[in-house]
């Protein structure tokens, strides 16, 4: 498909009548779910933030204990990924990078305290992303949350970092380098 310059897109909209504006936006609405679901959030009152959090948070839990095979570690792996554009795919409709990093705090709490077991799999993947799911988390919060509110999240992330920590052999054979906390 061609590149369109946006001014003239523009001057084109302006220039349809109220009729066909209707008939094009329900037309776009129709085949574009998350353009739908950003809609919805934007103009009705009762999709809030905190539902776009539960509805999320659920389908996390859901991928999270639908897991089980032989392979626990390279399941979870291939679930966390699935987690993690659920994630991005709230981040996109509503925009907030609060909200992105309450989901990413569930997740981590998920995984934590359900599956940390699977961290000294012989499989490495899974610690890796865990671990870089944490350091994610960690430039988030310091991106974009201010620093009164980093305490909310100080505690958990030096727990992660703790049982991450405890697994020495796994860091160093990976090349990660963990952080210390949230620091500035």
């Amino acid at each position: 498909m061609p590149e369109f310059d946006a001014a003239h897109l523009r001057t084109a909209l302006r220039k349809l009548p109220e009729k066909e504006k209707d008939a094009l936006l329900l037309r776009s609405v129709r085949r574009d779910a998350e353009w739908r679901a950003t809609l919805a959030y934007e103009l009705l009152p009762e999709v809030t933030r905190d539902t776009v959090y539960e509805a999320v948070s659920g389908r996390i839990h859901e991928l999270l204990t639908d897991v089980s095979g032989y392979q626990l570690a390279r399941f979870l792996t291939k679930t966390l990924k699935k987690a993690i554009a659920e994630i991005n795919y709230a981040r996109r409709i509503t925009g907030e990078r609060a909200l992105e990093i309450d989901l990413f705090a569930y997740l981590l709490r998920e995984l934590f305290d359900n599956y940390s077991g699977q961290l000294d799999s012989q499989y490495t993947l899974f610690y890796k992303a865990v671990a870089k799911l944490v350091i994610r988390l960690i430039k988030l919060i310091q991106k974009y949350l201010h620093e009164d509110l980093w305490l909310d999240y100080e505690s958990e992330i030096a727990d992660w970092l703790r049982q991450l920590r405890a697994r020495p052999h796994r860091a160093t054979e990976l090349g990660l380098e963990l952080p210390i906390g949230l620091q500035p």
